[in-house]
């Protein structure tokens, strides 16, 4: 009986969700053509064929971020976590593991001391948990016993933090001094934002290394990252626009970006290698399509680059828009926005920014149920 061959166009059998051609074909051609036994390769291609599929389909929304490893035993529900290993009878969905997590994070004494103050006082996390607990009162309950709902803005703001927190943890990229940044509130949207973005890079399949936080000698970048097709290192700065929100209803065409400090002070990050911002505006969300601060964040970036006669000290920037906050209780998540700039000598690969870009909108992407729920990988 013949043995069935992976064709050069097939999906590679490892999993990286590549052509075999452009993936293993070659290095593991032989183990292919050498199996001991032809009728049970036969019997397990279409196996091998769904597992690929699958895994195809996770990394097409979740990104590069490494699979979800738990597993009921003895009515407790485990779930691992980078190299912790949590467990716990009441998690009946990943999202109650999250909020959970998000607690554990944070820390037991910590979240203690915030709950002890008034309501409108408390830290922003909490007042969003505080929030996902009003909404759940309104939830659907299904004949399983879960409640369903469509997670609001404030909802999405705190399940999103506990995913990116969940990510980086799992890929042994969650920094101490960022959560500790977190905890407090004025630093709160900084820290979150630099999450965001060190998430984003796991998400879009690359390797990263933190900068030395203790060397006072020069401004340095949030870490160095690595692109793995190219074996191509850029620095990776973020940064954040602060706004207080006090409002429900909003002009968006008179608020305006407020980059330009910003950009000014990316700018002078030390670096000899590319460098890449990420900026979050954190405007109001539009239905315009594209948004109207589009025009003023270009003029501002080209600003930026005449003073320096017309060398950009960008290897691109990505303008984000989330504007969680913003949502009205019980309303769906507004919705976000990227945009990407970079000059023509660059230098960057075009399959780099289109990494980055496809991670940057898989943020909204989290399991919400444990993989056994449905018998495969998430």
């Amino acid at each position: 009986m013949a043995q069935p061959k992976i064709g050069r166009n097939d999906l590679c059998p490892c999993g990286s969700a590549k052509k075999f051609k452009k993936c293993c074909l070659g290095k593991s051609s032989r183990l292919v053509e050498t199996a001991a036994d032809p009728d049970s390769a036969r019997l397990a291609e279409p196996h091998l064929r769904e597992h690929m599929r699958r895994e195809a389909e996770r990394k097409r929304r979740f990104g590069e971020v490494r699979p979800l490893i738990s597993t009921l035993h003895q009515g407790h529900r485990f779930v691992a976590v980078g190299g912790r290993v949590y467990y716990n009878r009441d998690w009946r969905t990943f999202t109650d593991f999250l909020l959970f997590y998000i607690r554990d994070v944070m820390g037991k004494a910590w979240w203690d001391v915030e709950m002890a103050r008034a309501a409108a006082e408390r830290h922003p996390v909490l007042r969003w948990f505080d929030h996902w607990a009003d909404a759940s009162t309104q939830a659907t309950r299904e004949t399983d016993g879960l409640l369903t709902a469509i997670p609001d803005g404030i909802m999405s703001a705190l399940l999103l933090l506990a995913y990116d927190l969940y990510v980086l943890r799992h890929h042994a990229k969650l920094q101490d001094a960022v959560v500790g940044r977190l905890r407090h509130a004025d630093q709160f949207h900084g820290a979150r934002y630099e999450l965001f973005v060190a998430a984003t890079f796991v998400r879009a399949g690359f390797d990263f290394e933190y900068e030395d936080e203790t060397d006072t000698t020069c401004k340095h970048a949030e870490f160095v990252a690595t692109f793995r097709p190219h074996n191509l290192k850029a620095a990776v700065e973020a940064k954040a626009r602060r706004r207080m929100v006090t409002e429900t209803t909003f002009d968006v065409t008179t608020i305006r970006p407020g980059v330009n400090a910003l950009l000014t002070n990316a700018a002078e990050k030390a670096t000899d290698i590319p460098l890449i911002v990420f900026l979050e505006l954190n405007l109001p969300p539009e239905d315009a399509q594209p948004p109207s601060w589009i025009t003023e964040v270009r003029q501002v970036l080209a600003d930026v680059v005449a003073v320096r006669e017309g060398r950009s000290p960008f290897a691109a920037v990505i303008f984000t828009n989330r504007p969680h906050v913003y949502g009205l209780p019980g309303e769906p998540d507004p919705a976000r926005h990227v945009y990407a700039m970079w000059p023509d000598v660059s230098g960057l690969p075009e399959d780099l920014i289109d990494a980055l870009g496809n991670a940057a909108h898989q943020y909204g992407n989290v399991p919400s149920r444990f993989p056994d729920d449905f018998g495969l990988t998430a």
